[in-house]
């Protein structure tokens, strides 16, 4: 439903992201991201200017979440990474992973063809 719940005004936020991806060779990358998002609430505002002490859940604060990692190619399709998040809550996430591309038929059909 839009619009704001009965009773309080929010504002529209905005979602904004930014990411880049540097590969030095083949095996190696190096990444990150910034991910964010504005206040559905007045600057400043607080629970005494807008009439109470009403709990919103439908409000949401600005938030920041950068990242940065690096991965390694140990197959031409099988990528493990490691990353690092950090946040304006001061929240520190790290999480490892791997990224699999499984083959296509059109990729083989390709090299077949040559």
């Amino acid at each position: 439903m839009l619009g704001s719940p009965p009773g309080v005004h929010l504002n529209n936020i905005f979602d904004y992201a930014l990411a880049v991806v540097y590969r030095p060779n083949t095996r190696y990358e190096i990444f990150g991201e910034a991910v964010g998002n504005t206040s559905s609430g007045l600057e400043g505002d607080s629970a005494a200017a807008s009439g109470g002490n009403a709990i919103v859940p439908e409000a949401t604060g600005g938030e920041l979440i950068g990242t940065i990692g690096a991965g390694k190619y140990v197959r031409t399709n099988l990528l493990l990474y490691l990353a690092v998040s950090y946040d304006n809550n001061h929240a520190l996430q790290v999480r490892p992973g791997l990224t699999f591309r499984f083959p296509t038929s059109r990729a083989s059909d390709g090299a077949a063809m040559k």
